[in-house]
């Protein structure tokens, strides 16, 4: 019989409360949950590249997990750094990885080495390929790992290709004809090289997930080695997917228009409008720091803090109005967690007395925490530079709350006519338009009836529905 395999790989090893693509991949596993389907199975992929299979038990664990919405990330990552990222020589590095290897066994070698990005200089990729296979010739799949065959569509070393030689051909999980269906962060965890060549060996069929696009349309504002995969990643994504599910209009847009430059596939491509609605769970009390801001009248920023969601427009649209003399105003409320590209902004905060008292950080809210923050928020702001959906915005509208969002991207799909929209950059504007909200209360009240009465919002269990039902649609189409 033919099965759905749904990926569960990035909640399995998720400590935190659900974000943006965790929530889509444990909204979308715990509807599968409630379907009596014996054709519907879990499966993640592990550390050597091996696809296996989930018991329901696991995956109910995991969901357990981030819905208590506390703890942090795995001790150890489930993904180092790229060896590209460090700042050396090439004999640096080549002398760096002749130690490794003399002082571990080599397959511990060959992790390290499928790290290696397609964008680091040829000749060393050459060298180094050159030099394993002289050494581990056995480990080699073909001979289209051969340094003198490089080309484009050469798949990277990896533990799977070595263990496929050393010990004949692994145990696959994927049968003829089944379909994978993945909505996770692939080109973080996974490896859609080694899909793409497990496809065309075992003829399954793959659903894929496009959020954005953005480490291609701005890579200045993703951290390098993301925006050095993802121009391969999407490139195996045209070649490996059946059908690609994208999170808005905008973001089918700037997939097509990517894949059509570089002369890929355009597989068939589809909407699935993302959820909104926050699951609670009854026993669970407030942060201490949630209970504090709640005390006061403050405005919300929903966003992990991070170059490209704009925090800084908010932070000197909040010290302009203050140098003018407007210390009456509501407390700005970032919620999310650090990310990366953010040191210099996080001290500005820390340091500059004038926005000490006006600006706080709740770095780790639970989804009780988060519905508490939209139920009790003045409005919300959403400045982000660009994006693939928008959730917070969704999220605001769905409580009720009107909210300020930046006029790019897929954000006017997601407010439609119940927001106001401005430039990202504009920080006398964001100032100007924050006071007038705070100071007419009833501008603000009428556009929130507008909002209660006009807005629909999604339930996850219908975006899950609609994910499943694609996959079910593709597994018939035989």
């Amino acid at each position: 019989m033919a099965m759905i395999w749904l990926d569960v790989s990035s909640i399995l090893t998720w400590k935190r409360a659900a974000v943006g693509i965790i929530r889509v991949e444990a909204e979308c596993a715990l509807y599968a949950l409630t379907l009596p389907r014996e054709d519907l199975a879990f499966c993640r992929l592990t550390a050597d590249r091996q696809f296996v299979n989930v018991s329901e038990a696991e995956v109910r664990s995991a969901l357990d997990r981030i819905a208590g919405g506390s703890g942090a990330f795995h001790d150890t990552p489930a993904i180092p750094d790229p060896i590209v990222l460090v700042k050396e020589t090439q004999e640096e590095r080549l002398a760096s990885v002749k130690d490794f290897s003399e002082n571990h066994h080599h397959p511990s070698w060959f992790t390290a080495l499928k790290f290696l990005s397609k964008a680091m200089p040829r000749t060393l990729r050459t060298t180094l390929r050159d030099k394993a296979q002289d050494q581990y010739p056995n480990f080699f799949l073909d001979k289209g790992l051969e340094s003198n065959h490089e080309s484009s569509h050469e798949m990277p070393l990896t533990v799977s290709n070595f263990a496929d030689r050393e010990h004949g051909i692994t145990p696959i999980l994927f049968e003829k004809d089944d379909v994978y269906l993945s909505m996770g962060g692939d080109w973080n965890h996974g490896n859609l090289d080694y899909l793409r060549r497990l496809k065309e060996r075992q003829r399954f069929r793959a659903i894929l997930f496009c959020y954005d696009t953005i480490p291609i349309l701005f890579p200045h504002l993703t951290l390098e080695w993301v925006a050095q995969v993802f121009p391969h990643y999407f490139e195996n994504m045209a070649y490996c997917a059946e059908h690609i599910l994208c999170i808005s209009e905008n973001s089918r847009k700037d997939l097509k228009r990517y894949l059509s430059k570089i002369g890929a596939p355009l597989p068939p491509m589809s909407i699935v409008n993302l959820g909104c609605q926050i699951n609670l769970l009854h026993d669970q009390a407030l942060a201490k720091s949630v209970q504090e801001v709640l005390e006061k009248p403050f405005i919300l920023f929903v966003s992990t803090i991070e170059r490209r969601k704009n925090h800084e427009t908010l932070y000197r649209a909040y010290a302009r109005l203050i140098d003018a003399g407007e210390t009456h105003l509501p407390q700005l409320v970032f919620v999310g967690g650090a990310g990366w590209g953010v040191d210099d902004f996080l001290n500005d905060l820390r340091l500059d007395p004038r926005v000490k008292n006006h600006i706080c950080i709740i770095s780790d809210a639970s989804d009780a925490d988060l519905a508490a923050l939209y139920k009790n928020a003045y409005f919300t702001l959403y400045p982000s530079l660009y994006e693939g959906w928008g959730l917070p915005v969704a999220e605001s509208l769905a409580f009720g709350k009107f909210c300020l969002a930046a006029s790019n991207s897929s954000l006017p799909e997601v407010g439609g006519e119940l927001i106001e929209y401005m430039d990202a950059w504009d920080v006398p504007l964001w100032a100007e338009r924050i006071l007038w909200y705070w100071k007419n209360p009833q501008n603000l009240a009428e556009r929130e009836r507008l909002i209660r009465l006009k807005y629909q919002p999604i339930n996850w269990s219908d975006t899950s529905k609609v994910i499943i039902e694609k996959a079910q649609e593709t597994l018939r189409a035989l």
